[in-house]
């Protein structure tokens, strides 16, 4: 970020952290702009502001070499009730804990839903089981997939964090211990691969990965526009409320 004013500040991306083998196009990316920016307007709102988008800039792209400007930021005076506190930007995190067999909560559903009807976007869930298990189960293909292309397994072995000391070094990126892996394990697998591709090995790396499915009972996912990055920034503002 880098504060012009008051009331507007320009938001940079640092080419240094995009995924060109994972995510070329960096759609992921800009969604995480997204998420970033409506995080900055709930926090302005118990002062009577909200953040807005005065100008987007060029898209993301993994052809630039400096930190790059990607969007203009204007603070301004709103009236408008905030409903979600801003304490829940510190509170918030992404559950690796085993699910539990219960169905999402139907209060729960219906929340998101209006939340989403707000970005123009569906909200579709389903509990049935042949549903719940295609999805598990292309999940799991999708990693062995990753797993298969070197280029993939050198690109997230460059953001993983092994051990405690990794994340408290370098305060980004994924520590295995946030994803509910051991750090040897997964360590294993992204340097020494081919110990990892077949046999037992596979198997057991399979067994493990899928248990951590075990009680998965609801399935849920978003429908809506998503084709130009102003999609996909209203996209990420939608994740971050919901």
């Amino acid at each position: 970020m880098k504060i012009i004013s008051e009331n507007e500040a320009e938001l940079f991306y640092n080419p240094e952290r995009l995924l060109p083998v994972e995510d070329p196009d960096s759609i992921f990316t800009t969604i995480a702009l997204g998420v970033f920016i409506e995080h900055l307007s709930i926090a302005a709102a118990p002062f009577g502001y909200k953040v807005i988008i005065e100008h987007l800039h060029d898209s993301v792209t993994i052809k630039s070499s400096k930190p790059t400007l990607f969007a203009t930021l204007n603070l301004v005076s709103s009236s408008e009730i905030e409903e979600l506190n801003k304490k829940l930007i510190f509170e918030r995190r992404t559950s690796r804990l085993h699910y539990n067999g219960k169905r999402l909560n139907k209060n729960t559903i219906e929340r998101i839903k209006k939340e989403v009807e707000k970005f123009g976007h569906d909200f579709f869930h389903s509990s049935e089981k042949n549903v719940v298990d295609f999805v598990v189960n292309l999940n799991e293909e999708t990693l062995f997939e990753d797993l298969a292309s070197k280029p993939t397994r050198d690109e997230l072995d460059r953001l993983f964090r092994y051990s405690k000391k990794e994340a408290q070094v370098h305060k980004d990126g994924l520590w295995t211990k946030c994803m509910g892996f051991s750090g040897r394990l997964t360590k294993s697998i992204f340097k020494n691969h081919n110990r990892w591709a077949k046999g037992f090995r596979k198997k057991l790396l399979k067994n493990y990965y899928m248990s951590t499915f075990k009680g998965t009972s609801t399935i849920c996912w978003f429908g809506g526009a998503f084709n130009h990055k102003e999609d996909w920034i209203q996209c990420g503002r939608m994740f971050a409320r919901s």
